[in-house]
């Protein structure tokens, strides 16, 4: 089912507006993954959309009935809370089948919808386990499994993983994903962790402050971000931003600053940031006529990866390094490929093409 936002606002009775007029539209069986920090707006739009909120502004379409003043119940859609909200007295079975047996659906139709979701979701075991005697993952199938046996034409998911640990939130993002596409359901999935937006993401919308500041797939969010906040909010660790507007206040920063301009070739750098990835520095231990001197103030290895954190211009900088060989001295130099970088606007934040 395609869903259609047109010109969408929410504005609360203290004349605070949660969501700016936000136009989006979501393709039959996408799954869209709407991502920013705490109070962007991303679960008033999720709920505004399931009929929990009402719309101050604008048209919600799902398909092509407008469904404004439509009743939840009436919209055809089925959500996963991150709390689950299972009832702790009834089973397994009981819990995924409660929806249906509300609507009047008979009994052994309820029985075989819900041994089939639970087949989808390797639940089968344990239909006639309370939920208190499940782990938090099953707990979350089983919220899960009540959505899937309505058979519904959207699925919403309200930041579903947040209860889980790190471990268990790796297992279900893949599991959500191959259910989403093994359904081919259309899904509106919200969170505030943009490694999960990447992970599971047909495309994604970035929010901040009550405003869409992009929409893309995950490779164009990450690869071309539209603003600074995109840039510094999405990946993990985040774009590295090189204000060259910012005082200097160390004695040696200001040749380090020329040297800046020089190398990224701002001449207007009083409204400029400079962006790079952490993986995409280059670094030697012997200068060069382009090359910056780095100091590393520590480190952190992760495996895969280290990561080497220090200052440019006076400036929190990160470097990302693959290599298995250790680094051989705290003072390297580092490059900067000119297809790597990104320029942006320090008074409107948007992107400049270089």
């Amino acid at each position: 089912m395609q869903v259609t936002l047109k010109n969408i606002t929410k504005t609360y009775g203290n004349n605070v507006q949660a969501v700016k007029p936000v136009n989006l539209e979501i393709n039959q069986g996408e799954l869209i993954v709407l991502v920013g920090p705490s109070g962007c707006g991303k679960s008033t739009i999720l709920r505004m959309v399931a009929g929990l909120e009402d719309i101050t502004g604008g048209e919600l379409y799902i398909g092509d009935r407008q469904v404004n003043h439509v009743d939840p119940a009436d919209r055809d859609i089925a959500m996963v809370f991150q709390n689950y909200a299972l009832y702790p007295h009834m089973s397994v079975a009981q819990n995924m089948g409660y929806g249906l047996k509300n609507r009047g659906v008979t009994k052994d139709e309820i029985t075989q919808k819900v041994r089939d979701a639970a087949d989808i979701l390797n639940l089968s075991e344990f239909l006639d386990r309370k939920p208190s005697q499940l782990s938090g993952g099953q707990r979350q199938r089983v919220a899960m499994g009540r959505a899937i046996v309505r058979n519904p034409s959207l699925f919403l998911f309200d930041e579903p993983l947040s209860n889980l640990d790190a471990k268990l939130r790796n297992q279900m993002r893949i599991e959500i994903k191959k259910l989403q596409r093994r359904l081919g359901v259309t899904s509106i999935y919200v969170t505030h962790d943009q490694v999960e937006a990447m992970t599971l993401a047909d495309r994604i919308v970035v929010l901040n402050g009550g405003v869409v500041e992009q929409v893309g797939t995950p490779s164009e969010i990450y690869n071309n971000p539209a603003s600074l906040f995109v840039a510094s909010f999405m990946g993990s660790p985040p774009m590295n931003l090189i204000n060259l507007a910012k005082p200097v206040t160390h004695k040696n920063d200001k040749n380090e600053l020329k040297l800046v301009n020089k190398l990224f070739g701002s001449q207007d750098h009083n409204n400029i940031q400079i962006g790079i990835r952490p993986e995409k520095v280059q670094y030697t231990y012997d200068a060069s006529e382009n090359s910056l001197p780095f100091t590393i103030d520590y480190t952190e290895e992760l495996g895969a990866s280290r990561l080497m954190h220090g200052k440019i211009a006076d400036q929190s900088f990160i470097l990302s390094d693959t290599s298995e060989t250790e680094v051989k001295s705290n003072n390297i130099h580092l490059s900067f490929p000119a297809e790597a970088l990104y320029k942006f606007d320090n008074e409107t934040g948007r992107k400049i093409e270089l």
